[in-house]
């Protein structure tokens, strides 16, 4: 059930994702990449794609007053020199890219610790900067999810 609300309602259920682990073969690139962000423990109320017109909620409630979207705000966040914990009213904001340009935009309301944003930037390196890499990430995740069935 937890991985049908991902797909379906695309809602991260928090208290699912070793659930969700076993059946990471049916949530796509993207959902994967959300997944372990989420599995290693960063605090996302919630996900943006596609520079704000798609987005994902997950059981940490927002503490964002204000529910507009500007998607020319999405692009000042991905232009941003500092994509990591740029403030969005009250909460942040930070911005992950991989190799064909498709940003990822994480809503947090506090703001990610330097270990965090370590944990990105190295996972953002080693999984979404090339092609192969990413193509790579997804196989390995497959296979994962396929062992502890």
């Amino acid at each position: 059930m937890a991985t049908y609300c991902v797909v379906r309602e695309e809602y991260w259920d928090l208290d699912s994702l070793d659930d969700i682990e076993k059946q990471l073969h049916l949530i796509s690139p993207i959902e994967k990449v959300m997944f372990y962000i989420l599995k290693e423990g960063i605090k996302v109320c919630n996900f943006y794609t596609g520079f704000g017109l798609g987005w994902y909620r997950t059981s940490i409630p927002c503490k964002r007053k204000t529910f507009s979207f500007n998607s020319t705000e999405f692009e000042n966040y991905a232009l941003a020199k500092n994509k990591f914990n740029q403030i969005r009213d009250n909460v942040f904001i930070s911005v992950l890219q991989d190799y064909s340009d498709e940003t990822l935009f994480l809503e947090h309301n506090e703001p990610l610790t330097q270990e965090q944003i370590s944990y990105l930037i190295d996972f953002q390196k080693e999984y979404l900067s090339t092609e192969q890499k990413f193509i790579d990430f997804l196989y390995a995740s497959v296979i994962n999810s396929r062992l502890k069935q």
